[in-house]
């Protein structure tokens, strides 16, 4: 059974999962194949290496840089989030 507190579940089109499958077959040289989650793991992770790189060129700080928040930002993200969305009434 699936560790739910380690993986999702995620759904997309039938055109994207036959194109996540040739991607499979692209990515490592040879006859490798990975599967569809590494597939999507591996272009997720490059995306977001190539955002933080496009980050850092333009002088911003990410969290690999060693980047941290001061603490009162961090405490307004933590209270506007604890606080309930007024509108529908949810948090």
């Amino acid at each position: 059974m699936t560790d739910t507190s380690k993986y999702s579940n995620i759904s997309v089109s039938k055109k994207t999962y036959s194109d996540l499958q040739r991607l499979s077959k692209e990515i490592l040289p040879g006859d490798t194949n990975l599967s569809i989650s590494k597939t999507v793991t591996h272009l997720v992770d490059c995306k977001i290496k190539e955002s933080n790189d496009l980050l850092y060129l333009q002088g911003y700080q990410t969290e690999e840089t060693g980047f941290t928040p001061p603490k009162n930002i961090i405490n307004r993200v933590i209270n506007n989030s604890n606080k309930k969305d007024k509108k529908n009434g949810k948090k």
